[in-house]
Order: structure tokens, then C-alpha cells, then sequence
């Protein structure tokens, strides 16, 4: 259970300050491309560590890029959606999302992990 608690806290943490970010800048997309740049590189730094400490700092950097990610893909589907979908459209990507932290906790339970 630690490791997917050292991602999801710092991702909580930097998803309320990538939420105001794009907002500031007015550029949601790129924030959101080099989010998913930093998430792909602490991913492979994790997977090439070999101690706990490593794999512990990698996760809780891989979280941070991850919190950032979810913000800007919000507005960016509000505004890609037509009206009648947005509802939808949203439920879907934060439906992922909340499968994926639900599933993070259950798995080591389960011993799925």
C-alpha cells in the first residue's frame, strides 16, 4: 500500500495547483502535454529503481505529474464536447480516474498489486 499512497497524495496535492495554472496562463494544453511528459519519465525512472527510497521519490513524482494531468483534460473536454455530451463526456474521464484510485487501494487488499 505505500506506493500508491506515495503517488496519490502528492497528485491530490498538484492537482489544485494545476487546476489554477491553465487558468492564469491561459494555455491548458501544454501544461497538459508536459504533465504527461513528466509522468512518462518518473514512470520509467521507477521502473528502472532498485531500492524502496527510489521507487518511493519516483512514485510520489510520477503522483505530482499525474495531479496535474486531470485539470486541464477537464476544461479540454468541456470545450471539445458539444452541449448535449458534456455531461457524458466528463463522467468518462473522471470515471477513469476514480477507477484507477479505487483500484490502487483495493489491489494490494487483494493481493492483485
Amino acid at each position: 500500500m505505500p506506493r500508491t499512497r506515495a503517488r496519490v497524495r502528492p497528485g491530490a496535492l498538484s492537482g489544485l495547483v494545476a487546476g489554477r495554472l491553465p487558468d492564469k496562463l491561459g494555455r491548458r494544453k501544454p501544461i497538459l502535454i508536459a504533465a504527461v511528459a513528466l509522468f512518462s519519465c518518473f514512470s520509467t525512472a521507477g521502473g528502472l529503481m532498485t531500492g524502496f527510497l527510489g521507487l518511493f521519490i519516483a512514485r510520489a513524482l510520477m503522483g505530482v505529474a499525474e495531479g496535474a494531468v486531470l485539470p486541464p483534460a477537464q476544461s479540454l473536454v468541456v470545450e471539445a464536447s458539444r452541449e448535449n455530451r458534456r455531461g457524458l463526456d466528463r463522467g468518462l474521464l473522471q470515471g477513469f480516474s476514480a477507477g484507477q484510485a479505487v483500484e490502487g487501494e483495493r489491489g494490494p487488499v487483494r493481493g492483485t498489486v
